[in-house]
């Protein structure tokens, strides 16, 4: 059970990564409704290349660090950073799932844009359930 909520977790980062990846790249897919807007539909911030590419890496070490601890890829680190680093990938998703109390999150105050409307329906949930089960891991397996 616990292999399997770390494969889980592991392939959603793997796929996040490759869509930020796609994204960086030009993809198109999905691009109007990822990034947050103000009452007015103006969005909030333009994500450079790096920053893209950054967040996908970001993905990929947190999917490695879910194969190191479940011990699917070898760890040339101790194990107790790999079980830090559970915990902080589950705290860094709870405070996401928490948001920004404007723009993101369940304590937003923009609720009418496409992003606000997705991120209550999809991200915010997503974070929430991946910030739960990084803190169960966190707390029951280690």
């Amino acid at each position: 059970m616990i292999t399997a909520i770390f494969l889980t977790n592991s392939v959603i980062f793997i796929t996040l990564a490759l869509i930020h990846i796609y994204w960086a790249f030009g993809g198109t897919w999905a691009a109007f409704a990822i990034i947050p807007t103000d009452s007015n539909g103006r969005r909030r911030f333009r994500p450079a290349f790096i920053t893209i590419t950054s967040a996908a890496a970001i993905f990929l070490v947190f999917a490695w660090v879910d194969l190191a601890s479940a011990g699917f890829v070898s760890e040339p680190v101790p194990d107790k950073i790999l079980t830090n680093a559970v915990a902080v990938i589950g705290l860094i998703f709870l405070l996401r799932a928490i948001g920004d109390f404007k723009y993101v999150g369940f304590a937003k105050r923009y609720r009418k844009t496409i992003f606000a409307k997705r991120d209550t329906l999809i991200f915010t949930p997503l974070c929430l359930i991946i910030s739960v089960l990084h803190l169960a891991l966190f707390f029951v397996y280690f």
